[in-house]
C-alpha cells in the first residue's frame, strides 16, 4: 500500500512533517487508493489502525476503490502505516482463496480462449482447462500487488507459450518455473517467453512434436504490468528510473506493438488452456 508518504534512503516509509500551533509535529493527511472487495473493505474498517497513538484512519469507497486517509502525528503515521501493512499481509491471502470456485464449470462455446484461437491456422485435437488451485492463488495476489503497486488495473494479457510434452505435467502443476519453461530464447532476457500470436509459439522451435506427432500450447494469463524493452543476460527487469529502486514487471522485444513479454517471477503467469494439436 502506498501512503504517498515518500521513501528514507533505507527504504522505510517518512512522513512528510508540519508544525503545529504548538511547535509540535504533525503530519498532513494522506491518502492512497486501494482496490478492495466490498466484503475485504467491510473487515478492514472495523479493525483498529493504531493502538493508544493519535493516529485516526477513515476510508471511502469510490466506485471499485476504497480511499485510505491517515491523520495524525508524524510518529503514530507511521506506526499506523505499519500496522495496516501488517494486516493486509494476513487478510489478502483469504480474500484471494476466495474468488476460487467450488467447482469449475463446463467451457461455453463462446469462451474468450476460442475467440483469441480463431485466426489460428492449427488442427486441435484437444483442449484443456487447467484448474489448479495454488497456482490460481499465487497469480492472484501477484495482480492485486501489482495493481497498487503501479496504479492502475491494466496489468494482465492473454498470451501464448508453446511447450515440450516432456515439461507439461511440470507446467500444469507448479507453473512457468525458468528452469524448464525458459529454455529456448534468451534474446531479450533469461526469463519465461510468452507470445502475442498463437502461430508463433506453435513453431516447432518453441512446441515440439512428440513421438506421435503431437505439439502443446498454452494459452495464458500473464502479469506484464509496466513493461520496457528486454535484452541479452537480462536476470530481472531493469529500474523504471534511475532515482528508483523499482522494477519494470516484464520487457518485450521492443516492436510497436510488442510481439512477445517476457517474466521472471515464476507467479505471474498461469496456464490457463492447454492446447494439443498438429
Amino acid at each position: 500500500m502506498d501512503t504517498r508518504a515518500g521513501m528514507l534512503e533505507d527504504g522505510t516509509d517518512r512522513a512528510p512533517s508540519g508544525m503545529l500551533e504548538d511547535g509540535t509535529d504533525r503530519a498532513p493527511s494522506q491518502a492512497a487508493p486501494i482496490a478492495f472487495s466490498d466484503e475485504f473493505n467491510k473487515r478492514f474498517t472495523t479493525k483498529s489502525a493504531t493502538s493508544g497513538g493519535s493516529a485516526a484512519a477513515s476510508t471511502q469507497k469510490i466506485k471499485e476503490e476504497a480511499k485510505l486517509t491517515i491523520e495524525g502525528l508524524s510518529k503514530d503515521v507511521l506506526k499506523a502505516s505499519y500496522e495496516i501493512h501488517e494486516m493486509l499481509k494476513k487478510v489478502r491471502p483469504e480474500e484471494t482463496f476466495k474468488d476460487v470456485p467450488q467447482h469449475w464449470d463446463d467451457m461455453p462455446a463462446n469462451t474468450p480462449f476460442r475467440q483469441l484461437m480463431c485466426n489460428a491456422r492449427l488442427f486441435f485435437t484437444q483442449i484443456e482447462r487447467i484448474q489448479n488451485r495454488s497456482l490460481w492463488g499465487g497469480f492472484q495476489i501477484k495482480k492485486k500487488d501489482m495493481e497498487v503497486r503501479n496504479g492502475h488495473q491494466n496489468n494482465e494479457r492473454k498470451l501464448f507459450h508453446g511447450a515440450c510434452h516432456t515439461t507439461i505435467d511440470k507446467i500444469n502443476g507448479l507453473g512457468f518455473n525458468r528452469s524448464y519453461a525458459g529454455k529456448n530464447a534468451a534474446l531479450y532476457g533469461d526469463g519465461t517467453y510468452f507470445a502475442v500470436k498463437a502461430n508463433y509459439s506453435a513453431s516447432d522451435t518453441y512446441s515440439k512434436p512428440d513421438p506421435q506427432g503431437q505439439k502443446y500450447l498454452y494459452l495464458c494469463r500473464v502479469l506484464t504490468g509496466d513493461f520496457t524493452t528486454g535484452k541479452p543476460g537480462m536476470k530481472v527487469p531493469p529500474p523504471k528510473s534511475t532515482t528508483t529502486i523499482q522494477l519494470y514487471d516484464s520487457v518485450t522485444d521492443g516492436v510497436s506493438p510488442p510481439s512477445m513479454f517476457i517474466i521472471f517471477h515464476d507467479n505471474q503467469a498461469y496456464p490457463e488452456y492447454l492446447i494439443t494439436f498438429k
